[in-house]
């Protein structure tokens, strides 16, 4: 029983996440933000900085730091938010 309780809560949790991933590319179309760069490719890395393709690759020289960012808040919010 407790093994379904957590699989039910799992299923949820990863059907809230795919459901705001949704819900934000819905809000940015609307915003009339292309899905894809406007240069009409998708690469996987792009390394010059001062370019209009900066940011619009799935990774560029900044990604590195997003996601150390990330990683320390998330330690900063397990640290300040459990009970």
């Amino acid at each position: 029983m407790h093994v379904e309780r957590e699989a039910r809560r799992s299923t949820r949790t990863w059907l809230a996440i795919a459901g705001v991933v949704a819900l934000t590319a819905a809000i940015l179309l609307a915003m009339g933000r292309s899905a894809i760069c406007t240069c009409g490719r998708v690469a996987l890395w792009h390394g010059q900085v001062n370019s209009a393709e900066n940011s619009q690759q799935l990774l560029d020289p900044y990604s590195a730091t997003h996601l150390v960012h990330g990683v320390l808040f998330y330690a900063a919010g397990w640290l300040l938010l459990r009970r």
